[in-house]
């Protein structure tokens, strides 16, 4: 159990779990999708839907269509209980396919503009048009490049 009631550091916790599900929300995830996230990124030890929704004051169900996005996301992960049929969730702090869909989304985006920019009726259209196509592209580029620093530094601490 995640002791977000009971200790000094309770209310830290409280207003991290807030804070990531209202940033989860600024993206159009839904809060819950970043309370239960950041929930499991706090927890010890993997936690039951149960436990999930009790700490957090959701339904059960709420927990686990929540839980189960977290999964499709790579966010979380999801393992059996020993003797039970309960299923037990810990978190993915860095999810590869979560930025993957980041990357498709900008990369479909780019190419949005890029066709914008194609059809555009002036050139001061065309010219702010091509202007985001520049940044996303820069973006997409980025992140593509520390995704793949991050994923070398784990291969690197895997061999030691």
């Amino acid at each position: 159990m995640l002791n977000i009631e009971n200790d000094a550091k309770a209310e830290g916790r409280r207003r991290f779990i807030d804070d990531v599900g209202r940033y989860f929300a600024g993206w159009g995830l839904g809060p819950a999708l970043g309370r239960i996230w950041a929930y499991l990124l706090l927890s010890p030890r993997p936690a039951s839907l149960d436990l999930i929704a009790t700490d957090l004051g959701i339904s059960k169900s709420g927990a686990s269509v929540t839980t189960r996005q977290l999964e499709q996301f790579l966010l979380a992960r999801r393992s059996g209980q020993p003797g039970t049929r309960r299923a037990l969730y810990e978190a993915n702090p860095m999810s590869g396919r979560f930025f993957d869909q980041i990357l498709s989304t900008y990369r479909e985006l780019t190419r949005l503009l890029e066709a914008g920019a194609a059809v555009s009726p002036d050139d001061a259209v065309r010219t702010r048009l091509e202007g985001s196509v520049e940044f996303f592209r820069a973006w997409v580029d980025e992140l593509e490049k520390l995704i793949g620093r991050v994923e070398e530094a784990r291969r690197s601490e895997v061999r030691r």
